[in-house]
């Protein structure tokens, strides 16, 4: 890594305006293709990561066409959001000349650890907050999560699994003073409090 906690990386994003979702009907037999636009998924901004290499960071581009059809965020704040998240991701893998299903053995060598521990460092040095580590590092475990549940991913591609998922049962107190347990699901990856 660089001097002033710079990343070897000229990945960037670029935005495409009023994009839409267009479903492509083929009929082989007759040689014909035909494009519907599906009115109802549509955003004002949607992002592509581009790779330093000027090619679309594709796997990336899956995951926000998932989440768009998922949530049809029509401003594209969140999906803005979200790739800026991915692409300092992204820009981690290039400067340590890795990729994103690098998963040795070792599980401090596979490049989500790497990039939990990134963050870690930018928190200890002050260069970023504890609840901005927080987001980036659960919009890399959603990012992974979406590719392997719309098929994007395989896990069999995995030399070994990104991180663990861990369910929690917490304990939340209702606004009548009643307590309720509540299950959710964390990961191996998430950053509790700047260390």
């Amino acid at each position: 890594m660089s001097n002033q906690n710079k990343l070897n990386s000229k990945a960037r994003i670029i935005y495409i305006a009023n994009y839409k979702i267009l479903d492509i009907s083929w009929d082989l037999e007759r040689n014909l293709s035909s494009f519907e636009n599906r009115r109802d998924i549509f955003t004002i901004s949607f992002p592509v990561i581009l790779k330093s290499s000027g090619e679309v960071w594709e796997l990336a581009s899956l995951y926000f066409n998932s989440y768009l059809i998922k949530y049809n965020d029509i401003v594209g704040d969140n999906l803005k959001s979200i790739a800026v998240d991915l692409l300092h991701y992204y820009r981690f893998i290039e400067d340590r000349e890795l990729d994103e299903l690098y998963f040795p053995k070792l599980l401090n060598k596979r490049i989500t650890y790497l990039f939990r521990r990134h963050l870690i460092e930018q928190i200890e040095k002050g260069d970023m907050s504890l609840n901005t580590a927080k987001q980036r590092i659960n919009r890399v475990v959603n990012f992974y999560e979406s590719c392997l549940e719309n098929g994007y991913l395989n896990s069999s591609l995995f030399e070994n699994q990104p991180y663990q998922l861990i369910k929690k049962i917490i304990t939340i107190n209702g606004k009548l003073g009643f307590e309720f347990n509540k299950e959710i699901v964390s990961s191996s990856l998430s950053i509790k409090k700047a260390i």
